[in-house]
């Protein structure tokens, strides 16, 4: 097995947000030495000011914050910042630094705003910023937080939400530049803890809506309709226990609780079989193939793995990187900068790659998982280089991809078609 240390780390792009966290650190700094003769002095900061203990504190400790994550664990809420305002324009400050303080709060707010993201979520981009095993630590306990707040809110929670491809030369004999892909979305652990919404299963690609729960099962590899839960891998009473409703769109499924009670885990598996879905070659300069799962029930872990076929010449190492979701799952390819989550989990490549240590107990099913798909396919499993991550605690409402770049074709004709821009990539 090796790992790859493709991915950037945590070197989230986190610059701009940065250069605003100084600017805002240092006007409320300037504002408090207008006031207050010791600004580091909590109790005087609030008594000059009339602020809470609380409020005093975060701008104390924000006035001397040094770098994004220390500006964003005490940063004020909105109502916080309306009375910060009001307390300084209704002090001795210089009307000057107040109207700084007030330019530096809309243009961090602004920042945030942009990338579409939560605080809690950018705590723990900042957290992982910092490239350090005590960053490391307290990014994973942010994520954890954030997923069992989460878990009580949807009522839903699961152990693992994976996604698997397995992808192959296609067996279309007139375009050899093609590949077929079998795609795999599958929940391990997956149960109502309570009350709470209708839950949405994406699948690891586009997926049909579907009229009548009873359609998911059957064949159930068939291009011609959704996705279909496969019962050998499934619990047996899956399909009933976690009622599946249409959705209009083609891009996932949603499974309702039945009931508000808690009820046990059970394990789902869909399957989708997409002849002629994939590019081997680029067709345009930088082109990925990329292959990702949506990241939109509580979970616990999020695993992500493609088998490449050995036949295919793509580099072996993926990039594995994770974005936020301003927009939902589409457009696809279209990830801004400002939308990337640091990732410090690497891909680990093999042949085949078991689940890690953690999740041993659960290495069986895997197993079992990654057979079926390739005996489907009529091949081995032993015919595949596997490139896997694993995430803990993935943030809601992203997307987790591992993307190769194309290598360019040897030669092409001049007159070849540009190619479709969904081929090469599945989310």
């Amino acid at each position: 097995m090796t790992t790859s240390a493709h991915n950037p780390g945590y070197a989230a792009d986190l610059a701009a947000l940065d250069r605003r966290g100084r600017t805002l650190s240092a006007a409320v700094e300037a504002a408090l030495a207008g006031v207050v003769p010791d600004p580091t002095a909590v109790r005087a900061c609030g008594r000059m000011l009339g602020l809470d203990k609380n409020l005093a504190w975060k701008l104390v400790n924000l006035a001397g914050a040094a770098d994004i994550a220390t500006v964003l664990s005490c940063l004020p809420g909105r109502r916080g910042w309306r009375k910060t305002i009001e307390a300084f324009a209704a002090s001795a400050c210089d009307p000057d630094l107040v109207e700084d303080l007030r330019t530096a709060v809309a243009a961090f707010d602004g920042e945030i705003a942009t990338r579409g993201i939560d605080r809690t979520t950018l705590a723990a981009m900042a957290a992982g910023g910092l490239d350090s095993e005590r960053s490391l630590t307290e990014f994973r306990r942010l994520r954890e937080q954030a997923m069992l707040a989460n878990a009580v809110l949807w009522g839903t929670e699961a152990c693992i939400s994976g996604a698997t491809y397995l992808i192959v030369p296609s067996s279309d004999d007139d375009d050899q530049d093609l590949l077929d892909i079998l795609s795999l979305s599958w929940r391990h652990g997956l149960h109502r803890t309570g009350p709470g919404p209708r839950c949405r299963v994406f699948m690891a690609t586009s997926a049909y809506a579907v009229d009548d729960p009873d359609a998911v099962l059957g064949d159930p590899l068939s291009t011609d309709g959704p996705p279909r839960l496969i019962p050998e891998l499934s619990s047996p009473t899956g399909a009933r226990e976690l009622h599946i409703h249409r959705q209009d769109g083609r891009s996932h499924i949603f499974l309702d609780g039945a009931g508000t009670s808690p009820t046990r885990p059970i394990d789902l598996v869909f399957a989708e079989r997409l002849p002629r879905a994939a590019y081997i070659h680029a067709r345009r300069d930088g082109e990925l193939g990329t292959f990702g799962a949506a990241q939109h029930l509580p979970s616990r872990w999020a695993v992500l793995e493609v088998l490449v076929h050995r036949s295919i010449a793509w580099p072996e190492s993926p990039e594995a990187a994770t974005y936020s979701q301003i927009t939902g799952p589409a457009p696809r390819n279209h990830w801004s900068d400002v939308q990337r989550l640091p990732m410090a989990e690497v891909v680990r490549s093999g042949s085949p790659v078991d689940l890690p240590d953690e999740l041993r107990d659960h290495r069986e099913r895997h197993r079992r998982i990654l057979t079926f798909a390739a005996e489907w396919l009529d091949r081995s499993l032993a015919e595949f280089t596997a490139h896997q991550v694993v995430v803990p605690f993935p943030v809601l409402s992203s997307n987790l991809l591992l993307r190769w770049r194309l290598p360019a074709p040897s030669s092409r004709k001049k007159d070849d078609p540009p190619g479709d821009s969904r081929r090469g990539s599945t989310t």
